[in-house]
């Protein structure tokens, strides 16, 4: 009995139970159990959620920073055409101002000098000593490791390493907030490095991020996505990988009215044909015109059942209603209740037909609420129904 509990898994067995576990299971026999590390390598690791920067990364509730910070530290100086210098100056004469002080002023004046000189030389050599460093949190505890690697080594060779072990072509990530992008990802093959991600999440575009990440990402795995676009990057939604995904988050800002209104036609372009079956917009200024304008589109393009749309609105309920009455007395809508909404007031809604299989429903929600969980604006929904999952209302 003891014998048999020692035996190891066969090779193939091995591979068929490793290639199913959690990835903390896997982290766990690579550095418990050494006769499996080559087999728990073959397979590419599935993970849950990943955080993605220039000089870092975070795997689940880990967090890996690598410090990659110029080697010139100290006080910069500037110089007379307000520039910067890391040449300290020669000694100017003594400042009248302490010369006129008496000597215990004096006196005092000086050890404050010096108190700020010893503060700074304490600071460059913090700084020298991060200069090498990698920091390491581990879950919730804030458990914090760093570890110097010295002259000779370069924490981006950590950070490279890091990454090759966790992602290569096959890995699959279910959430993937993305930061900022490695420099080494500049040099690698994207026909080489195919990782596939469920649920993207852009914190900023205006660097153009999106143009960087799009080639290494399986545009097939992708379901659902959270954009930020301005008018520099409205064009983002042009692609397809954006175009097709399944749920769409978009946030469009204009930065100014001028803006808003040169990009104002671009915008409806844009909205229109985009094919997600669920999208939430967050836009400034959405109009009852806008609102009107791309149900009609939707008709017109028949979006299939379940074809979703929701944003906020800038004003009171009443505005919603105004959008109903818009809709009933210039493009023949008829009132109705959702049956799925149940009894609530906002059930009440009004219809278009489409065709006898599909109809367009437009109605009012409740407030979004806000990241610090305080009410929003009010929303208003969008969304193509089977005839027969609303019923007529005076």
């Amino acid at each position: 009995m003891e014998q048999s509990q020692r035996t190891q898994l066969s090779y193939e067995g091995a591979k068929s139970v490793i290639r199913f576990m959690s990835i903390e299971k896997r982290i766990q026999i690579h550095c418990r159990i050494p006769y499996y590390r080559k087999t728990n390598a073959l397979f590419p690791y599935a993970h849950r959620q990943m955080t993605l920067s220039s000089d870092g990364i975070s795997i689940g509730s880990n967090h890996y920073t690598f410090d990659i910070r110029r080697s010139n530290f100290g006080r910069r100086f500037r110089d007379d055409f307000g520039g910067e210098s890391d040449e300290e100056p020669e000694a100017a004469p003594l400042e009248p101002a302490l010369a006129e002080l008496n000597l215990r002023d004096r006196a005092r004046r000086e050890r404050e000098i010096l108190r700020e000189e010893h503060y700074q030389r304490e600071d460059d050599e913090r700084l020298r000593a991060q200069q090498n460093q990698v920091h390491i949190r581990y879950g919730e505890t804030q458990y914090e490791v760093r570890r110097n690697f010295g002259q000779r080594r370069n924490p981006e060779e950590a950070f490279i390493k890091l990454f090759d072990a966790y992602i290569s072509t096959g890995t699959t990530i279910e959430k993937l907030l993305f930061t900022g992008f490695p420099k080494f990802l500049k040099k690698r093959d994207p026909s080489k490095l195919q990782f596939k991600v469920r649920e993207l999440k852009l914190s900023s575009l205006r660097d153009r991020t999106l143009e960087k990440i799009v080639p290494f990402i399986g545009a097939s795995k992708l379901k659902k996505m959270n954009l930020d676009v301005g008018p520099d990057t409205i064009s983002y939604l042009d692609l397809p990988m954006i175009k097709n995904c399944e749920v769409l988050n978009l946030n469009i800002s204009m930065w100014n009215e001028r803006n808003r209104q040169r990009n104002e036609n671009n915008n409806f372009s844009k909205l229109s044909n985009l094919r997600n079956m669920k999208l939430n917009l967050i836009l400034e200024r959405f109009t009852i015109d806008d609102l009107q304008r791309l149900a009609l589109n939707w008709i017109f393009t028949r979006r299939p059942i379940g074809t979703y749309f929701k944003t906020g609105v800038n004003q009171q309920y009443d505005h919603i209603l105004d959008i109903f009455d818009r809709l009933i007395e210039e493009n023949r809508a008829s009132r109705c209740r959702i049956t799925k909404l149940g009894t609530v007031y906002f059930a009440n809604g009004v219809k278009l037909s489409i065709d006898g299989k599909s109809e367009l429903v437009v109605y009012g929600g409740p407030k979004w609420k806000t990241r610090a969980g305080i009410d929003g604006q009010w929303t208003i929904h969008m969304e193509v129904m089977a005839v027969g999952d609303t019923t007529p209302s005076a």
